[in-house]
């Protein structure tokens, strides 16, 4: 085992060094662009599971155009539903603020919507943390895959307390829409929001690489697939919310989430962003 351990340590260092040497290279004019075409060659095909971000696109739909056919294109693939399993209980200290927020109004609420809630980690985490009664309905909100794994371990994990769904009907009964890391990667995350009869009161969103730059789109590896991926301009974002009525109550930053895109410094996002958003009813 020391052996096993000692080897992938190396691996490891091995690899930040040579990503290192990359960016230091990168940085040198007459090196870059080959440097840049060469790396962005090798992130959309290698398939060793990790996590990364490249290039740099206005959309959603230039993104899925630099895909090689030999990636998964986005989370709707049975080889990526098990990636996360490994951290479905682990409490990070970005969760702490949506807790937070959770337990002041958690009496108030009979439904909470849970868009892009993977295999129920919040529901199972704040159930832990925050408590609450066992009246109160937990929807979780994934793409075909999750969903068929949710729904097929549903009993065995939660009993009647969590259901899983690919539709947004439940979304006009929510008090609550919680979404952790999800809005970046939805082409249009404001559309069931705006087309919804009645909207939730509280919205809590975490985990989102905001910043001060325009808008753009990059690229996400996951290993086994690449996934489109919001880079938001923190005022637009707000202003989004605002145009549907809600107020911005509290934002807060999540250090332990970061995005690095190597060759596009001005759009590496050092600390992700949570948000907290209410309705008047």
């Amino acid at each position: 085992m020391q052996i096993v351990v000692g080897q992938a340590v190396r691996v490891t260092a091995i690899r930040q060094l040579a990503r290192t040497t990359l960016l230091t290279l990168g940085t040198v004019p007459p090196l870059r662009p080959a440097l840049r075409a060469g790396f962005s060659w090798r992130f959309r095909r290698a398939t060793r599971t990790m996590r990364g971000f490249g290039g740099l696109y206005p959309d959603f739909a230039a993104a899925r155009r630099d895909v090689p056919s030999c990636r998964a294109n986005g989370f709707d693939d049975e080889s990526t539903v098990g990636l996360l399993l490994d951290e479905a209980d682990t409490v990070f200290s970005s969760d702490y603020a949506m807790m937070f927020w959770f337990a002041k109004f958690q009496d108030d609420l009979d439904l909470v919507f849970d868009w892009g809630g993977y295999l129920g980690r919040s529901y199972r985490i704040y159930r832990r943390l925050v408590g609450f009664d066992d009246r109160l309905r937990w929807v979780i909100n994934d793409v075909p895959a999750v969903v068929r794994f949710g729904r097929s371990a549903a009993a065995s994990m939660f009993g009647d307390a969590v259901s899983f769904t690919e539709s947004f009907d439940a979304l006009e009964q929510a008090d609550l829409l919680l979404a952790s890391g999800s809005f970046q990667v939805i082409e249009d995350p404001w559309q069931p929001l705006q087309q919804a009869a009645r909207r939730p009161r509280h919205v809590l969103i975490d985990k989102i690489p905001a910043y001060d730059q325009p808008s753009a789109v990059t690229l996400h590896s996951v290993g086994t697939a690449l996934v489109p991926y919001h880079l938001f301009n923190k005022e637009s974002f707000v202003s989004r919310f605002r145009s549907m009525g809600y107020e911005l109550i509290d934002t807060w930053l999540n250090h332990n989430v970061d995005c690095r895109i190597p060759f596009y410094e001005d759009h590496s996002i050092a600390a992700y962003s949570g948000f907290y958003f209410r309705f008047p009813h």
